[in-house]
């Protein structure tokens, strides 16, 4: 239940006793979720830890300092749950999404998925490559990945993800097989990686809207058959309709009289446009933004 309330004493009451509730509710979250597929105690442990240090206001977060944060004198316990310890990170994907349907519920859902890359100075991490990043908004060295939001009116929280490989890693055998990469690992698209993401949560929540940027709008993915027989592409919006799902994408700032085909009025109409508008604005197309009627201006402070 929630309670809103302008009473400053009760604010702080209730910010208090929300405080001292976290680590117990923190602990029964790490028994629930991820406990059960850890074998040793150990690492169980070492789990509990290192998510801890996760969420501190540390200013760098690596395995050194997540070691020091855990009172370890070397970054070996963290480096053994990242790299050795025998996990199915498949079921415990599963069980942080069930545990999130069950947190947040499965009225009103929104999946959203975006990307977004870490900076990195060398070669061998996973997936690093010279590519582009929201993060800085230009090309870095960086590893990119796509992400999964399962979102409700009681709150949000991410339940999936994928790494992205450029066509450097999943080329080259020999620096997949030298980074403990996977066989089965093959190229696939950002948006391919959001779809994968997608169609699990489907199985759990079939009616939830999705919700996702220009670049998961304009995916012209194959897989219908065309005329003769041939696949043809199709956009996110068309594959969403194919699912009997809803979606509420950016539209491509080329096409500004594009509309998202929704009942008007709705909130998901309101989205759809701020969504548009938006991308408007950024692209300095102010003509396009008066034509939705709105000043450029205006359009900018609404987003």
């Amino acid at each position: 239940m929630v309670v809103k309330t302008k009473n400053a004493q009760a604010a702080a009451a209730a910010t208090s006793v929300a405080a001292q509730r976290w680590p117990h509710l923190l602990n029964q979250t790490i028994d629930t979720v991820l406990a059960p597929h850890l074998a040793r105690p150990e690492t169980r442990a070492t789990a509990r830890q290192v998510i801890s240090a996760l969420l501190s206001p540390l200013t760098r977060k690596n395995c050194w300092t997540l070691a020091e944060h855990a009172g370890h004198p070397s970054p070996y316990r963290t480096q053994h749950l990242l790299a050795r310890a025998s996990l199915d990170e498949n079921a415990l994907t599963a069980a942080l999404r069930g545990y999130v349907i069950e947190q947040l519920g499965t009225h009103d859902v929104v999946l959203v998925v975006d990307e977004t890359g870490d900076i990195k100075q060398g070669i061998s991490t996973v997936g690093v490559a010279r590519q582009y990043t929201g993060t800085t908004g230009q090309v870095e060295n960086c590893q990119v990945a796509v992400y999964l939001a399962y979102t409700t009116t009681v709150g949000h929280a991410l339940v999936d993800h994928r790494l992205y490989l450029p066509l450097s890693w999943t080329d080259d055998v020999a620096r997949l097989h030298k980074a403990g990469v996977p066989d089965t690992a093959g190229f696939a698209t950002k948006p391919e990686l959001a779809g994968q993401m997608i169609d699990a949560a489907l199985e759990h929540v079939p009616h939830a809207w999705v919700a996702g940027d220009e670049v998961y709008g304009r995916w012209p993915r194959c897989g219908w058959p065309g005329p003769g027989g041939r696949p043809r592409p199709y956009g996110w919006r068309v594959v969403a309709a194919h699912r009997g799902i809803s979606s509420v994408l950016a539209c491509l700032s080329s096409f500004p009289g594009l509309r998202a085909s929704i009942t008007p009025g709705t909130k998901q109409s309101t989205l759809a446009c701020l969504i548009q508008l938006r991308m408007v604005c950024d692209e300095g197309s102010n003509s396009a933004a008066r034509s939705s009627g709105l000043r450029p201006e205006r359009a900018s402070a609404m987003t």
